[in-house]
């Protein structure tokens, strides 16, 4: 289904705004410039996904930022920050979608990264409670969509980075939304 991929964007940071203020957070969002606006996939997995990512961020972050940044992932780029368990299989007619989320939360400790994706676990480390199904069903939702999610933590009160990457269909007719959209 060809969904509005900036949309996607904006609507979780109109959603997230409220909590970040009343924390006194700043959310910064860069949209890469080779970013498509319209894309084809599971749009509501992929809102979910972001969504969950994010409220995360602002929960577990007391004080400073949240920056999240969404790009194309490039191929010959991988090698600089690709986990060693996940190779990107490029096909014709699809993109991989990169979303980087970034906080200077409590963070976790490198050994608990692991289990942060399992369901109800917990880690020994940082304010974690509640941490729940979020990040397992994010975990399964990436896989679904072809990708893959990873945290990366420099240890306690550094912060972290969660990444994660999902295929895309690439959008060849974007006016073809607007022509759905009247229809449906």
């Amino acid at each position: 289904m060809m969904f509005d991929l900036h949309g996607i964007f904006k609507e979780v940071i109109n959603l997230i705004k409220p909590i970040a203020f009343v924390k006194k957070l700043s959310i910064t969002m860069i949209l890469a410039p080779d970013l498509p606006v319209f894309a084809i996939g599971d749009e509501k997995r992929l809102m979910q996904t972001i969504l969950n990512v994010v409220v995360n961020a602002v929960k577990f972050t007391n004080e400073g930022y949240i920056s999240i940044i969404a790009s194309v992932a490039k191929p010959e780029a991988l090698r600089d920050w690709r986990p060693p368990e996940f190779y990107l299989v490029s096909t014709e007619g699809h993109l991989y979608l990169r979303v980087q989320v970034k906080d200077l939360g409590c963070s976790v400790l490198p050994q608990d990264i692991p289990i942060l994706f399992t369901k109800f676990s917990q880690p020994r480390s940082g304010n974690s409670s509640g941490a729940g199904l979020g990040l397992a069903i994010c975990r399964r939702f990436a896989n679904l969509m072809g990708g893959h999610i990873w945290i990366e933590s420099e240890g306690l009160d550094k912060g972290c980075a969660l990444t994660f990457l999902v295929k895309l269909g690439i959008c060849s007719n974007p006016d073809d939304l607007a022509i759905h959209q009247a229809s449906s």
